[in-house]
């Protein structure tokens, strides 16, 4: 495929490098694909952001123009924001239901994730992490913050096994999803480590040049809290897409 630079395979981590955000969005859109294709009732994890974005809308247009069918499809929202409603253009929720949810035409029983209006978020996280345990993922897609966290597990000295309701980190209280509202944003509801560990398989995608450290850091290989993306070495399926951006302070070492 086109925009290919460079591909390795290490233990249970296959990488590839690619030109640009149109190609790592190409290249994902197409793992995407091939998942729906092989198996038609998955359960997907999805992460929302501007990372992600163009490889969904890519997806969703070749699963319309192949005519496959979406209608055993299940998806989890990865994570969300505490206080902000699922109506606000700044929640996981709004991001969820115009891109991917309906385009996809899921329905409401193929769709799980915490709620937008969980009046007690502990009870609701508990609730989806009871649910996760019986309904592991076939497929997580995920981010990773420029400090290394994934969905909102932040660097700690621990990390969380299921889904829990978390204290925000400075840099994720900065995210760009959140200056699309009014609301002071200072919690969290995220799934946690174990449940994404617990995915067949795992997509890991990084964009721009504002992940250049955190990619740079996350290639040493060495396993910490401080940089929760880490645990992903010791997954068995991941693929880890990144732009050449991205990979840049890595690829100057790696010439």
């Amino acid at each position: 495929m086109e925009g290919l630079i460079k591909e390795i395979k290490m233990g249970g981590l296959r990488l590839l490098v690619v030109k640009d955000y149109e190609s790592l969005s190409m290249h994902a859109a197409q793992y995407l694909y091939d998942q729906t294709v092989k198996k038609a009732d998955s359960h997907i994890s999805i992460a929302t952001g501007n990372t992600p974005e163009g490889a969904y809308a890519r997806w969703i247009s070749m699963i319309k123009e192949n005519k496959i069918s979406t209608d055993s499809l299940r998806i989890h929202k990865l994570d969300e924001w505490d206080a902000v409603s699922g109506d606000d253009p700044a929640s996981c929720e709004y991001f969820l239901q115009n891109q991917i949810i309906r385009p996809l035409e899921i329905s409401a029983d193929r769709y799980n994730g915490v709620s937008c209006d969980a009046v007690d978020p502990e009870a609701e996280c508990g609730r989806m992490a009871a649910f996760m345990e019986n309904n592991p993922l076939d497929l997580s897609i995920l981010g990773v913050g420029v400090e290394g966290h994934l969905g909102l597990n932040e660097s700690s000295d621990k990390l969380h096994y299921g889904t829990h309701y978390i204290e925000l980190a400075s840099s994720s209280k900065g995210h760009g999803m959140l200056d699309a509202t009014d609301v002071s944003v200072d919690h969290g509801m995220t799934s946690g480590i174990g449940e994404i560990m617990a995915a067949e398989r795992i997509l890991f995608l990084l964009s721009g040049s504002k992940k250049s450290g955190v990619f740079n850091s996350f290639m040493k290989r060495q396993i910490s809290t401080d940089l929760p993306a880490s645990v992903l070495w010791l997954h068995h399926d991941v693929t880890c897409i990144c732009d050449q951006e991205a990979a840049a302070l890595w690829m100057e070492d790696h010439k």
